[in-house]
């Protein structure tokens, strides 16, 4: 995930615009299923909280029906199915919970998205730089 956001001075906004890949690591089952995001999300600063949601395009593929089995030689036997690609509209929300020096900070990151294809949540360790109170 690499996310960029802006915090307003006068005000406890907080803009972020966000870039995800999640995907299936050395899986035996072709093809891996995999899903990305690119969002804007719009939320509140509540201490060292950062609470936000908003819109995002989520798209990626999924397996369809069973097709055969391929046999390898180095890694097992592999199943192939069929490759369903999808696009959609999501629901991205996310709580960041920030801890920080005057140009460097680290925190927690809680984050899903809500969609019709697939959703999904999770949690990171994030590190921040800029000009950060």
């Amino acid at each position: 995930m690499v996310a960029a956001g802006y915090e307003f001075s006068q005000i406890p906004t907080v803009l972020t615009a966000r870039y995800s890949v999640s995907g299936e690591l050395m899986q035996m089952v072709e093809p891996g299923i995999k899903v990305s995001e690119i969002g804007l999300l719009y939320g509140l600063r509540i201490g060292k909280f950062r609470m936000s949601a908003g819109l995002s395009r989520v798209w990626g593929n999924n397996r369809g029906k069973y097709l055969f089995s391929d046999p390898d030689p180095l890694m097992g036997t592999g199943q192939v199915y069929e490759y369903v690609p999808y696009q959609t509209i999501g629901l991205p929300a996310e709580v960041r919970y920030i801890t920080s020096l005057k140009h460097i900070g680290i925190g927690v990151t809680g984050f899903g998205n809500l969609n019709a294809k697939r959703s999904f949540a999770g949690l990171n360790v994030s590190l921040y730089v800029g000009r950060l109170k």
